[in-house]
């Protein structure tokens, strides 16, 4: 298993639930201009923004069960990995329903990355200190889509909302690189 710094490990995870949690918000702002960019309706829109939460809930039990299995390490990397795809296919969406099953994917990694994120920041700090990362990943969950609306709305009147994804990528890589080099592989004993 990986020596893993803890705030290193922790840097990782809060950045991918920064990633994951930033559009939550902003999209429902913005599913007018959405709409009329992609030449549709504000009601398919509006799956924008319930499309990832439902797959990321529908997927977080199975993320445990990765997790205990594969270790959280390989479950996390592989939902960043697929969280990160999803953003980059919703910048890149050419139509409403390309950007809808882009947003099913990027809940189809935030699930994944989000469920093993937790586990793996936690088991990077001491027994005695694992409040630490409970409370900075809860924080982060619960300011970044806050963020997305002070930030978002600017960037969808100035530079259209395709940004709002690829702002998102460069945090992405960062948590990637360090969750790849620092994070340890938690797992529980099964069986």
């Amino acid at each position: 298993m990986k020596s893993a710094s803890p705030r290193a490990a922790l840097t990782a995870v809060v950045l991918s639930t920064v990633a994951a949690n930033f559009t939550l918000t902003i999209l429902s702002i913005a599913l007018k201009p959405i709409a009329v960019e992609l030449g549709s309706t504000v009601d398919a829109a509006g799956w924008l923004t319930v499309a990832p939460l439902l797959v990321s809930a529908l997927v977080a039990p199975a993320s445990g069960r990765a997790s205990d299995r594969y270790g959280a390490r390989a479950v996390w990397i592989g939902g960043s990995l697929v969280l990160l795809a999803g953003l980059v296919l919703s910048a890149l969406a050419p139509s409403m329903s390309a950007l809808i099953a882009a947003r099913v994917v990027t809940g189809l990694g935030s699930g994944f990355a989000m469920s093993s994120g937790m586990a793996m920041a936690t088991g990077a700090f001491p027994p005695d200190r694992r409040s630490e990362p409970v409370s900075a990943i809860m924080t982060a969950s619960a300011l970044s889509p806050a963020v997305g609306v002070l930030v978002g709305g600017p960037l969808i009147e100035y530079f259209g909302f395709r940004l709002l994804f690829w702002a998102q990528v460069p945090p992405m890589l960062v948590s990637l690189a360090v969750g790849i080099w620092v994070l340890p592989n938690v797992r529980a004993r099964v069986g």
